[in-house]
């Protein structure tokens, strides 16, 4: 299971349940901070990385503007501060109305 600052297009990076970094945006505040694939977050905001951190210190940032990860790259431990303020965000689906609507089509077999 991946859990995301919001998704790849809009957000910062994907990390899997154990902190491991996977993917990253380059134009966003976790690869401007320094984060990289191959990465992984053992700490946030001084408590052990989870889900249940990661996703809290997230809605914080709304008012802290910065999330402080711990992060371990092979035998190296350095700390990094994101300077985010975006809270979580989600995608969403937009229907293009200049192409078929294939989705409903679908549905309407089953």
């Amino acid at each position: 299971m991946k859990i995301s600052a919001a998704r790849k297009k809009e957000s910062n990076f994907l990390i899997d349940k154990d902190g491991a970094i996977s993917d990253i945006n380059p134009d966003f505040a976790a690869a401007k901070a320094g984060l990289a694939p191959g990465m992984k977050i053992t700490k946030i905001n001084g408590a052990d990385f989870s889900a249940e951190n990661f996703h809290k210190a997230i809605g914080e940032a709304k008012k802290t503007s910065s999330i402080e990860l711990v992060v371990e790259n092979g035998n190296s431990t350095e700390t990094y501060k994101l300077n985010y303020k975006g809270g979580e965000r989600y995608s969403h689906l937009e229907r293009d109305a200049a192409k078929p609507d294939l989705l409903s089509e679908i549905v309407k077999s089953h």
